[in-house]
Parts: structure tokens; C-alpha cells; sequence
């Protein structure tokens, strides 16, 4: 009943999957309504249990699949592999098969992927500095950098 609540959301089956119904960057994962072919599959026990992943799991699992295996997925034809990464089905011991599927990702959003999935798998980190709009706000915070002793 959990996996239909994250699948489904609070609205039941047939409402747009997530929390806040906002969209991903990653095509094929933006469904809006999940398919009554799908419902009957889930409900008719063909399979056994639902796991979700998030954007950031599966941006990781596009770059990992790029860096280890030379093979390009788009989002939704990476979440087998992102579920297995990310331990959300137990695997260990055992042998196992992730369907990768599709192709078709766009060279803009490749570089978003690859930036979050750098992110994600912790080999780049983004910091961010807000600064007021005042004239010598550049001046104080250089100083206060320059006020520091090294690490």
C-alpha cells in the first residue's frame, strides 16, 4: 500500500504520481497518470512490489551506466539500474537483470544529468554565496575571505 501512496500519490490510483505533481527533467519519468494497463498488472499481483527512485538516483545510474558500461539511457530506461545502485531491491548474492531501454535523451539535458549525477555519487560539490546588491559587498566578502588562514 506504501509504494501505491508514493506511486499514486495521496489521491489515490490514477492521480499524478509524487508529492507535489512537479515534473522531472528526465524524460519519460513525467508521466501525469500512471496507465490503467499498468493498475491491472499491479493489482492482478504480476509483480511483486513497487520501489521508487529519485531524479538525482537516477541521474547517477545514467552516468554510471555512461562511465562503466559505455551505454546511453535516458531517464526512464535507467531506473532498473538506479533501484540496484541505490539498494531499494536486495540484490546481494543473487543474480539479477536490469532492463535498460531507450535512448533518447538530449544533449542539454545530458549535461544536467551527468552534473547531478557528479553531485550525487559526491565527485563535484556546488557551493553557493549569496551577496547583497550594496556597491562594496564584493570588497567585504573578499576580505573576509582573505581574513581566514588556509585549511
Amino acid at each position: 500500500m506504501q509504494a501505491q501512496e508514493q506511486l499514486y500519490g495521496k489521491g489515490g490510483a490514477g492521480a499524478s504520481p509524487g508529492k507535489s505533481g512537479r515534473g522531472t527533467y528526465l524524460c519519460g519519468r513525467n508521466c501525469g497518470k500512471v496507465s490503467r494497463k499498468f493498475k491491472l498488472c499491479y493489482g492482478g499481483k504480476v509483480c511483486d512490489e513497487l520501489v521508487t527512485v529519485t531524479d538525482d538516483e537516477t541521474a547517477a545510474a545514467i552516468l554510471t551506466l555512461m562511465e562503466r558500461q559505455k551505454v546511453v539511457s535516458e531517464g526512464a530506461g535507467a531506473v532498473s539500474v538506479a533501484a540496484v545502485l541505490f539498494n531499494k531491491i536486495p540484490v546481494k548474492g543473487k543474480k539479477v537483470v536490469a532492463v535498460i531501454s531507450g535512448g533518447n535523451i538530449d544533449v542539454n539535458i545530458l549535461a544536467r544529468v551527468i552534473n547531478r549525477g557528479l553531485l550525487k555519487t559526491g565527485r563535484k560539490a556546488s557551493l553557493t554565496i549569496p551577496l547583497w546588491t550594496s556597491r562594496d559587498s564584493w570588497k567585504r566578502y573578499l576580505r573576509l575571505l582573505q581574513s581566514r588562514e588556509p585549511m
